[in-house]
């Protein structure tokens, strides 16, 4: 049987006939019983039981005459596909070393996806893998899979047919993203392999590149990692290797196992370190990474005395290379002579310099380049090696076997590895350093001097030391470790280096990357000079004298700029792990002496020597080994300058801050620095907190205290957001104020308000400086933050100790009835009562002027309330296109949007929209919201029809160029449309939500998303939460195709934007549309039900109000 043809049969079927009745109705006129059928899940998997089942009976002829009876225009296609099925299956020939006899069934299976499949394309050699059971070199013809990824990624033919031999099950493969850092010759890419029908199979991650690699990492895994590191991403069945036929070169893929669920994007550290927050950081390396990875060190653990050179010699360049000469060994006298099998002292050979004569002896070879001109050479595997040498041979050379022993010969040397390093050094950290010198006095501050690491690099690599030894992974560099961003969990692949070695090397590693790849970012968009990393790295080695902070409590510089908090956050962490396995508990010698190393080592890297205009990645890495060497030599200097340091506590277990849509908290006068998104990121505790009592002054001589000042700081997502939150602030300042008393307060804010737009962070921040002179205490932290949320309120508590009235409670509740209304209530701690409530409000008229690069506002927010939210609803299906039931779809959003609490939508629905159509109707309706249903083509373009009936096919390129003109209000789009996802990628660079479908859908599957998504929307969730809602509903369903669904976004807090129309009727006053204003009445203004509301919100949370009290 001809599984193709069978794919390409059911995939037609699925199309024409969609839904479960309409199957068993065609069944049964072709004579099928349909009673053994299951009628259940997916479409696709019910016409692959009405197949087998009619493959059975021998009824297949007659189910294909049923379903052209009902569509005579695909009629030629299906008969084409029924007599291939009556044709001979091609062969697969099977490369006799992948297939052991000894082999089970279930074996051969979980390999199936590495072998070589015949199909009709280009034709490749599968080779041979060495030191494997032998058997003829097979060719095979490479079969090619359509491979659909971002433009930017681009693939050699090469890499096609490995990735295609590798998935050879598949029959499309959709390219995610890469995660190489070209520093090797290898690529890592994370994919998505479908069949013909687009099942979509779980992400994999694949890895290509030279033989030699690909193999070498094939058998340090099963050697070192393979069922001993927890999280680690294991190869699945076997590597594919191919010949290259234009160079002669074997090259290599493997597919890693399962990375992920697809639930949640997956992405790798270092990108996620650019994102996320640092609670989520922090959790990431903390609870995951280090974790897992603590487990694996510790079970093969042993010490062990040994030299740095032979552990640490091969992070940085060689040592020497060299130009062998035609010269007589024996003949030459005078010359040094360098023996490998005596181990060389890199102290004894520093004086060798370019020009010089050496004679090599008793050296091996470790690499060869494929054309033999350059051969790597290391010392005796007996000496441990440590020296390694480059030979740049002529083109005419004899071949030579790796692990092989070079003869004697006499070589001149071409350049040094300390002339390599200050070459390399040189071009970022300025012509005005002198890199000969042994001291350096830094470009912005003379009178601080630091010690040159390039010349210590001998004297550290000479030393002995005494450490933890165990199996390590030997390459964590961030690009290595995956997360899944919403599951928080890692995923570790590429264990090429995997070797029992010093414990430390892998959190060496991850820290030279955080210095290398995150910090130069971090220090253009906030114009900091490289040199600041000096005072950056003695604060953290002040961070961690002494004994360690319990597990997520850390201390942090109070001074310390805001941007460095993240990175800070993240070596901390680090450090914290590398306490375990230092050689003396609490001195950090071992761990500054590799680090040293490892950061000259990056100076090797080609991509950091080019980088990304403004970026210093080598001038970071050089002062960082810098100041870390002024550590090891100078001590004292760091002893002094802990003394100084004011620190502030954070405790990053306590709160999720990746999940507080508004952030707030009191600080001492100080502006907590804020993490990359935009959140605090920390919270400042009081010290008198804890020793404070309701109603008592802390001052101990009972003098009155001076007026105390509190800064009230909130980010905000928008400008809806913002307005509520500017609402908190002068509510509570009105709560503080003395004329409780009295019915109205001053119309006059007191207090001082900025904004504040920071460039580089999405969130808006609001500052609004408090002044309470009634007030001992004000509790700087949100001690329970976001108590309570539903569609119509947000509930915040604060908690203050006022002098005149003991402890208040502070209940903030936010109403989205009225236009950014914000409603403020006070309780003391006696019997919970009412003692005054404020109202403010803020108008759409108010000045507050968002920039052109701040977040989107809220429909709510700009201006125009009540003006109803357009959908324009498009539809297409041409008369040679498979009919689906649009008219259904419509009429299921529709009936949605009436029942849901916003009834302010607006549907304009178009039937048989044509391509002259598309511009009118844009600009006819200027809509907030575009739906179009109908086909899309395996190509990823859109199905319409032309002013003459034919069908014509809409490019990605085409449909973004007329969305970029025409966008106006647009937020949100939805193409409910098979293979649209390449579709809504295009769009999603101008629109700011996109729907795409990645491969096929059913109606119903479409029908059910639509249904949920836009009845979310008439609730006012946000497009993110309406889309998940979506799928959860197509789920819910039994359809699976719940994954086919993907929202793609222009910015990340694009997907948070809310649709919010027509208020609904409430029997709050109405609003006099005039500037913002704060009034209060002490009288109790709130209704029962209100009342009741909050003091059952207080007993449910009266377990947090005693534990504060006690405090």
């Amino acid at each position: 049987m001809n599984r193709e043809a069978l794919i390409n049969l059911r995939r037609v079927l699925t199309q024409l006939f969609d839904d479960p009745q309409t199957i068993q109705r065609v069944a049964t006129d072709a004579g099928i019983a349909t009673a053994r059928i299951p009628l259940r899940g997916s479409v696709v998997d019910i016409w692959a039981a009405v197949l087998a089942e009619a493959q059975k009976t021998d009824q297949l002829a007659l189910l294909v005459q049923v379903a052209s009876f009902e569509y005579p225009n695909r009629s030629s296609e299906m008969q084409q596909y029924l007599q291939a099925l009556s044709a001979p299956a091609p062969s697969t020939p099977v490369d006799p070393s992948r297939s052991p006899s000894g082999t089970d069934a279930a074996d051969r299976d979980s390999h199936a996806d590495n072998q070589p499949t015949t199909q009709p394309d280009t034709t490749a050699t599968v080779d041979q893998e060495p030191d494997r059971p032998a058997g003829s070199p097979t060719t095979a013809t490479a079969r090619s899979i359509p491979i659909d990824g971002p433009r930017h990624i681009r693939l050699t033919r090469l890499e096609q047919q490995l990735l295609s031999t590798l998935f050879a099950r598949a029959d499309k493969l959709a390219l995610k993203s890469e995660f190489s850092d070209g520093r090797t010759a290898t690529r890592v890419f994370l994919l998505r392999p479908s069949d013909g029908e687009g099942r979509a199979e779980l992400p994999a991650v694949a890895k290509v590149g030279p033989a030699a690699l690909i193999e070498k990492e094939w058998q340090a895994a099963a050697q070192h990692v393979l069922n001993r590191l927890s999280g680690f991403a294991a190869v699945q069945g076997e590597p594919v290797y191919l010949a290259d036929p234009d160079h002669g070169e074997r090259w290599g893929a493997l597919r890693y196992q399962q990375v992920g669920d697809s639930i949640y994007p997956v992405t790798s550290l270092a990108q996620y370190s650019v994102n996320a927050t640092v609670g989520d950081i922090w959790y990431v390396l903390e609870e995951r990474l280090l974790r897992q990875l603590r487990d694996f060190w510790q079970s093969t653990q042993t010490w062990q005395r040994f030299r740095i050179q032979r552990s640490y010699d091969a992070i940085l360049p060689v040592n020497l290379v060299m130009v062998p000469l035609p010269l007589d060994a024996a003949a030459v006298s005078n010359v040094p002579r360098l023996d490998g099998a005596q181990g060389v002292d890199v102290t004894q050979v520093a004086h060798l310099q370019p020009g010089m004569l050496v004679h090599l002896r008793n050296f091996v070879v470790t690499e060869s380049a494929a054309d033999g001109k350059t051969l790597t050479m290391d010392l005796a595997p007996a000496t441990g090696g440590g020296y390694r040498i480059r030979l740049q041979r002529e083109a005419a050379s004899p071949p030579v076997d790796v692990d092989s022993l070079y003869p004697p010969t006499v070589a001149h040397v071409a350049t040094t590895r300390l002339a390599t390093l200050q070459q390399q050094a040189q071009s970022q950290v300025g012509a005005s350093v002198d890199l000969n010198a042994s001291a350096l006095p830094l470009p912005e501050q003379a009178d601080d001097i630091l010690p040159n690491p390039l010349l210590a690099l001998p004297d550290l690599l000479a030393r002995e030391a005494e450490g933890w030894f165990a199996t390590i992974h030997g390459d964590l560099n961030l690009r290595n470790i995956l997360v899944e961003t919403g599951a928080r969990t890692a995923h570790i692949i590429d264990c090429a280096n995997a070797r029992h070695d010093h414990v430390l090397h892998d959190l060496l590693r991850m820290e030279r990357d955080t210095v290398t790849d995150l910090l130069p970012a971090i220090c253009f968009r906030n114009q900091l000079s490289p040199t600041v990393i000096v005072h950056f790295y003695r604060q953290l080695h002040c961070a961690l004298l002494g004994p360690a902070h319990p597990n997520g409590e850390l201390a942090v510089p109070a001074d310390l700029h805001h941007a460095l908090v993240k990175p800070f956050v993240m070596l901390a962490t680090l450090r914290q792990t590398a306490r375990t396995f230092l050689s003396t508990p609490n001195q950090w010698e071992s761990y500054y002496t590799g680090l040293v190393i490892h950061l000259i080592g990056a100076l090797k890297f080609s991509d950091l020597q080019q980088p990304t205009a403004g970026l210093k990645p080598i001038a970071l890495a050089f002062w960082s080994a810098a100041a870390i060497l002024d550590l090891l030599q100078s001590p004292q200097r760091t002893a002094a300058l802990a003394q100084t340091i004011d620190w502030r506590f954070v405790n990053l277990t306590q709160r999720d801050l990746a999940q507080d849509e508004l952030r707030a908290t009191f600080s001492k006068g100080l502006t907590p620095p804020a993490s990359g998104d935009g959140s605090l990121g920390i919270v400042d505790e009081p010290p008198t907190l804890e020793s404070a009592t309701p109603g008592e002054s802390t001052a101990t001589d009972g003098a009155a205290l001076a007026p105390v000042q509190r800064r009230l700081d909130i980010a905000a997502p928008d400008a809806a957001t913002l307005g509520r939150a500017f609402s908190i602030a002068v509510a509570v300042r009105q709560l503080l104020s003395p004329p409780l008393a009295v019915d109205t307060l001053p119309e006059q804010r007191s207090g001082q308000a900025q904004l504040h737009w920071p460039a580089a962070e999405p969130f808006v921040r609001l500052r609004v400086q408090i002044d309470a002179p009634e007030c001992d205490v004000v509790g700087d932290a949100l001690y329970s933050f976001k108590l309570y949320r539903n569609l119509d309120s947000e509930v915040f508590y604060f908690s203050l100790i006022p002098r005149a009235t003991g402890r208040l409670n502070i209940i903030v509740r936010l109403y989205q009835e009225e236009d950014l209304l914000g409603s403020a209530l006070a309780f003391t701690n006696v019997g919970e009562q009412e003692v005054g409530r404020v109202q403010v409000q803020l108008h759409s008229s108010d000045p507050i002027a968002l920039p052109q690069d701040s977040p989107l506002p809220t429909a709510s927010s700009t201006g125009d309330s009540s003006r109803p939210i357009k959908i324009l609803f498009l539809a297409a299906n041409p008369l040679d296109t498979v009919r689906r039931r649009i008219d259904e779809e419509a009429r299921a959003i529709d009936a949605a949007l009436r029942i849901a609490a916003n009834r302010n939508f607006a549907i304009h629905v178009h039937q048989a929209v044509r391509i002259d159509d598309l511009q009118e109707l844009l600009l006819r309706y200027d809509p907030d919201i575009v739906h179009f249903s109908g086909h899309g083509s395996a190509e990823s373009e859109l199905i319409l029809t032309s002013a003459g009936g034919t069908t014509v096919r809409v490019s990605d390129r085409a449909l973004r160029d007329l969305f970029a003109i025409l966008k106006g209000n647009i937020r949100c789009m939805v193409l409910n449309a098979c293979y649209s996802e390449a579709q809504a990628t295009a769009l999603a660079q101008v629109i700011d939500c996109v729907v795409g479908i990645e491969n096929l859908i059913s109606d119903e599957a479409a029908r059910q998303f639509a249904t949920a998504f836009y009845r979310a929307l008439g609730y006012e969730r946000s497009i993110g939460d309406a889309f998940q809602l979506g799928k959860v509903q197509v789920a819910l369903a039994g359809l699976g195709e719940a994954e086919a669904l993907h929202l793609l976004t222009r910015t990340n807090e694009a997907e948070r934007f809310v649709f919010a129309g027509q208020p609904r009727a409430t029997n709050t006053p109405s609003v006099d549309p005039a500037p913002p204003t704060a009034t209060a009445n002490v009288r109790s203004s709130a209704t029962s039900e209100e009342r009741t509301f909050l003091q059952s919100l207080l007993a449910q949370h009266k377990r947090n109000l005693q534990r504060l009290l006690q405090q």
